[in-house]
């Protein structure tokens, strides 16, 4: 069983729930001195990336579905392990932020630093995998997930304002969903 739907899941939450309070969904509280409900989803959302994606990560480690015996599907294994624990790591340090409050602008500089992981992971994908329509549709998304990145460090930074941000998760979350559903397995791939 292939645990990327679920991982995949919780990255698309993630996104989109940290997409409405940048495009200034549920900013205005409920009560007065009540707390902000497009916070409260935010939180939620990075909770739910941080597990399924330490999940995910896990799952490749200590299961090695792909088994252990080919060098390249082992190679593979460590690539889908750290594309995952990347980002679980990264949604647990915004969840723990995001609830205490903390200052943003140390996970905006760490984003800059998983900006430059991620490209490299996306330059290794295409020598470990035949190059099809898929892994192209994949790589596209990974693309926007190094905008999320760097969008992160702009906002967080004072360089962007938080609504462009917002339509860069937005975007996002829906080329997840082709990673989530297609890429998966959920669905067949087109044409196959």
């Amino acid at each position: 069983m292939n645990p990327l739907s679920f991982g995949i899941m919780g990255l698309g939450l993630a996104l989109f729930a940290n997409a409405l309070p940048l495009l200034g969904v549920g900013a205005t509280p409920l009560k007065e001195g009540g707390h902000s409900p497009g916070k409260t989803v935010a939180v939620v959302g990075s909770l739910a990336g941080a597990i399924t994606l330490t999940f995910f990560a896990l799952w490749f480690i200590i299961k090695a579905p792909f088994g252990l015996e080919n060098p390249v599907l082992v190679r593979l294994q460590i690539l889908f392990a750290s594309l995952g624990g990347k980002f679980g790591l990264l949604w647990i340090g915004v969840t723990i932020v995001q609830i205490l409050g903390w200052d943003m602008r140390p996970v905006g500089t760490m984003c800059l630093f998983l900006a430059l992981i991620h490209v490299i992971e996306m330059i290794i994908l295409p020598t470990l995998v035949p190059v099809d329509l898929n892994i192209i549709l994949i790589e596209v998304v990974f693309a926007s997930y190094v905008l999320v990145l760097l969008g992160f460090w702009a906002v967080t930074h004072g360089k962007i304002a938080p609504k462009p941000v917002g339509w860069i998760l937005m975007i996002a979350t829906v080329g997840t969903l082709y990673i989530q559903f297609v890429a998966s397995g959920v669905v067949p791939l087109p044409g196959g």
